[in-house]
């Protein structure tokens, strides 16, 4: 079991890296350009790297559906990303306000904080098989 979770987990990388780097893309479009204040910008941002991330997900790595229907997989996905979105501003705020990191390098600080926490649930709890 061990050894599928470390083949899932490298599998994931480029999953969750495509979906970094559209968080990261967003979040600098929102933020720097369209001038959107950095916690609404990391929100809408993490939210739809979020979707991709889950199609990505079932398509190359996770079995959809071994433990829920579709509608409950996306559900638990989005809550347990509401949790890994609370850990994602609160990194992004201490790094970029309390140590003083530019914001951009905040949000991909934050996105490493936050990607244990992602994988870690889907691999463990919504798509673990039966």
């Amino acid at each position: 079991m061990f050894r599928n979770h470390i083949a899932h987990l490298f599998r994931y990388l480029p999953v969750g890296g495509v979906a970094a780097l559209m968080d990261w893309f967003i979040f600098w479009v929102l933020t720097f350009p369209l001038e959107i204040y950095f916690i609404y910008s990391a929100t809408i941002s993490f939210v739809i790297a979020t979707l991709a991330n889950y199609f990505l997900g079932i398509k190359f790595i996770f079995v959809s559906e071994t433990r829920f229907s579709k509608k409950g997989e996306i559900f638990l996905v989005y809550l347990v990303s509401g949790m890994g979105l609370v850990i994602n501003l609160i990194a992004l705020t201490f790094a970029s306000n309390i140590l003083d990191i530019h914001l951009m390098l905040s949000k991909i600080l934050a996105s490493g904080v936050s990607f244990l926490w992602n994988f870690a649930t889907r691999a463990f709890f919504i798509f673990r098989e039966r």
